[in-house]
């Protein structure tokens, strides 16, 4: 609407999220309004993603005749995946040490009490990183295996609450 008919170029990307944007004939009416103005054709690709908020991919390749490369060659994109990337490294590392800080607890209840109910190792597998230490010293400071599973509900309640 507006930002049509008053021609503001700089906000010609933000049309299909603006009211009534996501009308594609007006998303069209943006598109040719940056393809007219050579300053403006950079803008193209946040035109697109813009669009993708409130019409299907599919519509977005139809209606601008573009494609996923448009967007991945743009700096803001880049860095965005960068960001994307680093954070599901991080996830990723913080999942694995989780899993072998659990693995040493369920083996040190292992060799400490002989077997280990696959209730207790569950319970183990499924803490929080930041309860490894605690259950650790709870699983090394008992005298029973029955000693051990009360330390470790404790622990597991006190990280649940953000005690830990």
């Amino acid at each position: 609407g507006l930002v049509l008919e008053q021609r503001w170029s700089t906000l010609l990307p933000f049309v299909p999220v603006l009211r009534g944007g996501q009308e594609p004939s007006l998303v069209v009416r943006a598109l040719a309004m940056l393809r007219a103005d050579e300053r403006l054709a950079e803008m193209e690709p946040l035109l697109a993603f813009f669009a993708t908020f409130v019409l299907t991919p599919d519509e977005v390749v139809k209606l601008m005749r573009w494609d996923m490369v448009m967007l991945r060659e743009s700096p803001w994109y880049l860095e965005i995946e960068q960001e994307a990337l680093q954070r599901g490294m991080q996830k990723g590392l913080e999942q694995g040490l989780q899993q072998g800080q659990a693995a040493l607890v369920v083996q040190a209840l292992s060799r400490r009490f002989g077997g280990v109910p696959e209730e207790l190792a569950a319970r183990v597998r499924s803490a929080p990183l930041s309860a490894m230490s605690a259950l650790l010293d709870a699983v090394l400071s008992a005298q029973t295996l029955e000693e051990a599973a009360i330390g470790v509900d404790k622990a597991l309640a006190q990280a649940g609450n953000g005690a830990s």
